[in-house]
């Protein structure tokens, strides 16, 4: 079933759901020493570039980002997926009778 046929109270919740992880994925002590190295970086290339190389690298970095959200978003998804196919055949395998 695709997350396009989903009840929309269902996507709401799933939505809600991945974006706590998210801010707890991004509040990780190792989250925060990665940004503050990208923000040094970020800020030497704003100072050595010309605005426009500066802009490019602005825009790459958008696209990029994006890119890795929806990945993210596609594995968190299909873990949920994984998660519940799993749980149906546990609970088939729970109430046959041996």
């Amino acid at each position: 079933m695709s997350r396009a046929t989903w009840p929309n109270w269902i996507r709401r919740a799933y939505d809600d759901h991945f974006n706590v992880i998210a801010k707890l994925a991004s509040e990780h002590a190792e989250v925060d020493i990665l940004r503050q190295k990208l923000n040094r970086i970020t800020d030497r290339l704003r100072i050595e570039l010309t605005p426009e190389q500066y802009q490019l690298v602005l825009e790459w970095e958008s696209a990029l980002n994006f890119a890795l959200t929806v990945e993210r978003e596609f594995l968190y998804q299909r873990g949920v997926q994984d998660g519940m196919v799993i749980m149906k055949e546990f609970s088939s395998f729970m109430t046959e009778d041996v």
